[in-house]
C-alpha cells in the first residue's frame, strides 16, 4: 500500500534498499540515508515495525523528501560566499551538500582529492565533535582558487543511527571577524583608557583642592589663634595701665 497511491509501485520488491533489509533483520526503527524513492525523488525513509501480538507483519513508512529539509534547515547556514554547512550520514553519504552532484554519494569519492576534508569526515563517522581546518578549491557550482577553510562538526543523534553536520567559513572569513572584534576592542579599550586618565585628572584636581582647603583652614585657624593672643596681649597690656593709673 502507499499513499498517494502510485500506478505500479504496489507490488515493487524493495527487499533491496538498506534499510528495509535492515528493519527485516532486527524489526526495530530505522532511518535511512537519502536515496531515490520508486516514486523518483531524493529522499530520506523511515520505517518503524508493525506487529500482530508477537508476530513481525512489516512496517510502515514514510518517505521525507530531503531537499525540503535541507531548504530550510541547512541552505540558509551561510557565511559569505564560500562558507556552508554540509552533513554526512554514518555511513559517510552526503545528505546535504551545496556542490552539485554530492548529495546521495559518499564523502570519500567525493572528496577523494582532498585529504584533509577525508581526515576530518573519518573523525565525524566516529561520531566525535571538534574543529579543524581544510583546503578545497570548489565554491558552489563553480571552480575557484583553493581556500583555507576553518570547520567545526558536531555529531545528531537520530533512531539507531547519527548524522555530522560541519559548518565550514573561509579563514579569511574569520579572520576578518577576529579583526573587526580587535578593533572594536581597541576602540572600547582606548575609549576606557580616555574616561580612566580623565577621571585621574579630575580626582587629581579633587584631591589638590582639598589640600588648598586644608591649608587655607589651617591658615585661618593659626591666624585666628594669632588674633586672640594679641587681644590677650592688649587685653593685659590696658589693664596694666589702668592699674597703674588708679595707684599713681
Amino acid at each position: 500500500h502507499t499513499c498517494p497511491e502510485i500506478p505500479g509501485a504496489i507490488g515493487t520488491d524493495l527487499s533491496s534498499q538498506e534499510h528495509v533489509q535492515k528493519i527485516l533483520k532486527t524489526h526495530e526503527p530505522v532511518l535511512s540515508d537519502v536515496f531515490e524513492s520508486i516514486q523518483g525523488f531524493q529522499t530520506i525513509a523511515y520505517h518503524v515495525p508493525v506487529f500482530e501480538g508477537d508476530i513481525f507483519r512489516g512496517s510502515l513508512g514514510i518517505l521525507i523528501p530531503f531537499d525540503q529539509l535541507s531548504r530550510k534547515y541547512l541552505q540558509p547556514i551561510q557565511i559569505d560566499r564560500e562558507g556552508y554547512a554540509w552533513m554526512i550520514s554514518g555511513r559517510g553519504i552526503e545528505l546535504y551538500c551545496p556542490v552539485p552532484g554530492h548529495m546521495g554519494k559518499s564523502v570519500f569519492e567525493n572528496c577523494k582529492d582532498f585529504p584533509t576534508i577525508l581526515a576530518m569526515a573519518r573523525e565525524m563517522l566516529n561520531g566525535q565533535q571538534g574543529a579543524t581546518s581544510y583546503r578545497y578549491d570548489w565554491v558552489r557550482d563553480e571552480r575557484a582558487v583553493s581556500v583555507q577553510k576553518q570547520a567545526v562538526f558536531v555529531p545528531v543523534h537520530i533512531g539507531d543511527t547519527f548524522w555530522s553536520i560541519a559548518v565550514a567559513t573561509p579563514e579569511e572569513k574569520v579572520l576578518d571577524i577576529i579583526q573587526g572584534f580587535k578593533n572594536r576592542w581597541l576602540l572600547i579599550t582606548g575609549l576606557i583608557i580616555c574616561i580612566a586618565v580623565l577621571w585621574n585628572s579630575y580626582l587629581l584636581r579633587a584631591f589638590k583642592i582639598l589640600k588648598e582647603e586644608e591649608k587655607r583652614r589651617q591658615a585661618e585657624m593659626a591666624l585666628k589663634a594669632s588674633e586672640e593672643k594679641y587681644r590677650e596681649l592688649v587685653e593685659n597690656a590696658n589693664s596694666i595701665i589702668l592699674r597703674m593709673d588708679a595707684e599713681g
